[in-house]
């Protein structure tokens, strides 16, 4: 039926290899699994669900190296549906910035999270407000333009929400 077939193989002795370097080809670990081996050592991984796994040693794991003069992006769709980028900002549809700048665009909000139990530390809004779950420590300052709306305290003294128990309060205050 024309179908090429080759052994399975591995990572030190893969399936389909080069005559003068045996260590470096193509294997299937398992069912449905393609890999990519050099030097002995799998270097990346189609699993039967799509996953792609970049195995390596080096710092850099992946590198996009456009030709285009607005630079490189990743696209992330679903069901074909574009749902964010990353990358080069002048690259992104919509020209978020320069070629030198990085971006992140996103159809919806972009939430960052810096630990490993799923719990959002800062996140995005699609409307531009930025929620910023936990302290924000500002070690040079934070210059405002607009209004601000706090409820809780500030510097240890109560605040109501129009904004009347900030009156009077001197600097260094520290109690009613």
């Amino acid at each position: 039926d024309g179908t090429l077939t080759l052994e399975d193989g591995s990572a030190s002795a893969p399936g389909l290899a080069f005559r003068d370097d045996t260590n470096t080809g193509i294997f299937s670990s398992d069912a449905d699994t393609f890999n990519i081996a050099t030097g002995g050592t799998e270097r990346f991984q189609i699993t039967s669900t799509g996953l792609a796994i970049i195995s390596t040693t080096a710092d850099e794991a992946f590198r996009i190296n456009s030709t285009n003069s607005n630079g490189g992006h990743i696209r992330i769709q679903t069901s074909g549906t574009t749902k964010s980028f990353i990358g080069q900002a002048a690259g992104i549809s919509g020209s978020l910035g320069g070629a030198n700048d990085l971006a992140i665009r996103s159809a919806e909000d972009i939430v960052f999270s810096a630990n490993n139990d799923n719990t959002v530390n800062l996140k995005i809004n699609a409307d531009g407000h930025v929620d910023v779950i936990g302290n924000l420590d500002v070690g040079a300052g934070v210059d405002v333009t607009g209004n601000i709306t706090v409820t809780g305290t500030v510097d240890g003294r109560d605040v109501a929400a129009d904004g009347t128990k900030l009156d009077g309060i001197e600097s260094g205050a520290t109690a009613d």
